[in-house]
């Protein structure tokens, strides 16, 4: 029968035919209908991804911060000034004591120019909760060092133990004798002879004069002496009498602990009217501290 002649398979590489000089390449199969400038559309987001997206972004959390009247108006002299304190500043001064605040937002107030107000009230506050908290140790470690028998009874015979009273609130002195009468001059029932003038007890440097503000670089304690005093004076307690905290006091009180200081402000702020002179009320209790300090 005829013979079919099939020629041999080729084995070597495929030759692949040249492309012409600036021909593009075919596109593949179900892409011939992307042209130049195509341009997909964006999907919406689906509901999961809104989700997302929404929590991981960051939350801001606003805390409202109560402040006393007196405190938030100091707290508005420093606004004024172009002085912002951070929340962490603000809820210290909230959670501190009125007094406490006060004064220390007096003493950031005089002090004038602070590098860093807010780390002023933070570590401020830090230093008197330790003092605060170290008070009560160290009073209880004196109370029981003391010999039994001086714990139990009186110091010395005749004497019995003091009353533990209410600050202003103390007892009554005994009523001194009374002076004695002047004499008039001439016949009747006044006398004869001369009349004698009283003695004027010696006036205090400082008396009468208006506190002066110091300037030097204090410690906050001291400072804080300081303001609480012009502090007491602002409130015209005495005004009606004409009557205020005057220098000597002021310099009475910066020379003696400043704890106690502030106790002996607080004292005078207590008794308010009844005190006819304050400043000589606050000079009588320095008087009975140590001197720590040199007259300023």
């Amino acid at each position: 029968g005829p013979q079919l002649h099939v020629p041999a398979r080729q084995t070597g590489p495929r030759a692949v035919p040249a492309r012409p000089e600036g021909a593009k390449r075919p596109l593949g199969v179900g892409a011939s209908h992307l042209g130049e400038g195509f341009k997909a559309e964006p999907r919406a987001p689906t509901p999961q991804l809104q989700e997302q997206q929404r929590t991981a972004q960051p939350k801001t959390v606003t805390m409202k911060v109560v402040l006393k009247p007196v405190v938030a108006e100091k707290l508005k002299q420093l606004n004024s000034r172009g002085v912002k304190l951070t929340p962490e500043a603000l809820r210290g001064l909230a959670a501190a004591d009125a007094k406490d605040a006060e004064v220390l937002m007096q003493a950031l107030l005089s002090r004038g120019e602070v590098p860093n107000p807010s780390n002023f009230i933070t570590a401020s506050l830090a230093n008197l909760a330790k003092r605060q908290a170290t008070a009560p140790i160290e009073q209880s470690h004196s109370v029981q060092h003391q010999p039994a028998a001086a714990r139990a009874a009186p110091a010395s015979a005749g004497t019995s133990a003091a009353k533990v009273l209410p600050r202003g609130k103390g007892p009554k002195g005994p009523k001194g004798p009374k002076g004695p009468k002047f004499s008039g001059t001439g016949a009747g029932p006044a006398g004869s002879g001369p009349r004698t003038a009283p003695v004027a007890s010696p006036k205090v440097p400082g008396q009468g004069q208006p506190p002066k503000r110091r300037t030097a670089d204090l410690p906050f304690e001291r400072l804080a002496v300081q303001a609480k005093l012009f502090a007491v004076n602002k409130q015209g307690i005495w005004a009606k009498q004409g009557k205020a905290l005057d220098e000597s006091a002021l310099s009475a009180l910066m020379q003696i602990e400043p704890a106690r200081g502030l106790e002996i402000l607080d004292e005078v702020e207590s008794r308010g009217v009844g005190l006819v002179d304050p400043s000589r009320y606050a000079r009588d209790l320095a008087a009975d501290e140590e001197k720590v300090y040199p007259p300023s």
